[in-house]
């Protein structure tokens, strides 16, 4: 399992090729652009990654972004409220089988 973590400081649509080489299965993104407020640039995102989950504040429209690559499932938990705005829980379904 290959996981990545990178605060790519904006704009990383235009940077996300710089990952391929590596082969992820998990990357985290942050200061990551909103893929479903960038209508620009949507497909880029969605044809990339196999599954992406996003948050963040919407005022500035960059966040923390995880896409998950090679069939591997990924899903949010809802443990309640966290007062940080950045802050939340990912699981990584497929490894739950």
């Amino acid at each position: 399992m290959k996981i990545i973590t990178w605060n790519c400081h904006g704009a990383f649509r235009k940077k996300m090729h710089l990952l391929d080489k590596y082969k992820p299965d998990i990357v985290v993104i942050q200061e990551c652009e909103n893929p479903d407020k960038s209508d620009d640039y949507k497909s880029v995102f969605y044809n990339w990654a196999d599954l992406i989950i996003w948050k963040g504040v919407e005022e500035n429209k960059k966040g923390v972004g995880v896409f998950a690559f090679n069939d591997n499932n990924i899903a949010t938990l809802d443990w309640g409220h966290f007062e940080y705005d950045y802050f939340f829980l990912v699981v990584l379904t497929s490894l739950l089988i």
